[in-house]
């Protein structure tokens, strides 16, 4: 009795994968140079995987040259002379700002008097450096500074002034930048020539401010992006051959994934989709 049940059992099964093998829902694939071309019933599309897409961040330096060379000095009988110049600094460089330094060139000096740097009237600086390189680090740096380099009395040395002569005057910076990632991605004049509309679709893992562009027309903009998302693009949103997508947050994201999937050809009313 029990090879009898298991019999039927296994008749049963030979059936019903057959029943779904032949009346089931076919798919098959047209294959296509970049992604994937699909068909099902009157339905074409392109599929076009695009991946993870992740935010990076990157460490950027940059280094601004102020004077390629000038003097300060001070003595009884000849005066002062000192070096004073405002520092700008974008405001998103100041929120992310690592370090900032400030570098020059002793060229020569009399070493009579003490040179001093002060940022905001806050002395960064105050000693009698020889002829040589130096770096000066600027902590308290804001997105408007006064930057002033002088040099004190030469005092009983009558005869001459304090003198410096400086030259390579440079501001050096280093900050913390997000890169956000673009793909390139074709679409053959095939698909243009007949397409109704597409779709893009990924998994947002963390919740993050997203903004998305395509060949530079922003076609999505969301607080709090996060779970399973699908943005619907028109036929005027691609373009035949090359296109690109960007991706833009301030926030940490990672997006998973991510495709494109473009639908043309015709016969879509007849499959249901418009």
């Amino acid at each position: 009795m029990d090879e009898l049940y298991a019999f039927l059992f296994a008749g049963l099964l030979i059936i019903f994968l057959l029943a779904a093998f032949f009346n089931g829902p076919e798919v098959s694939i047209i294959g296509s140079e970049e992604g994937k071309d699909y068909s099902l019933n009157n339905l074409t599309w392109k599929e076009i995987g695009i991946g993870d897409v992740i935010s990076k961040h990157k460490t950027v330096e940059t280094m601004k040259v102020l004077e390629d060379e000038f003097s300060v000095q001070n003595g009884f009988f000849f005066g002062s002379t000192e070096y004073s110049r405002k520092l700008d600094i974008d405001n998103e460089i100041i929120s992310s700002l690592n370090n900032a330094d400030l570098k020059f060139s002793v060229d020569s000096t009399n070493n009579y008097g003490s040179l001093m740097v002060a940022l905001d009237n806050s002395t960064v600086m105050s000693e009698k450096p020889m002829r040589g390189e130096y770096s000066v680090s600027l902590s308290g740096i804001k997105n408007t500074s006064t930057l002033k380099i002088k040099t004190t009395s030469s005092t009983w040395r009558i005869w001459a002034p304090s003198k410096y002569t400086l030259s390579n005057l440079s501001l050096g910076l280093s900050y913390s930048s997000k890169e956000n990632p673009f793909y390139e991605f074709d679409v053959p004049y095939y698909v243009h020539n007949t397409l109704y509309r597409g779709e893009i679709k990924f998994d947002s893992i963390y919740s993050a401010d997203m903004k998305i562009f395509l060949n530079g027309e922003e076609i999505y903009n969301k607080k709090d992006c996060y779970g399973r998302t699908s943005i619907k693009l028109m036929r005027r949103n691609v373009l035949p051959e090359e296109n690109i997508i960007e991706f833009f947050s301030e926030d940490d994201y990672r997006l998973e994934n991510s495709k494109i999937y473009l639908y043309y050809g015709t016969g879509q009313e007849e499959a249901g989709f418009i």
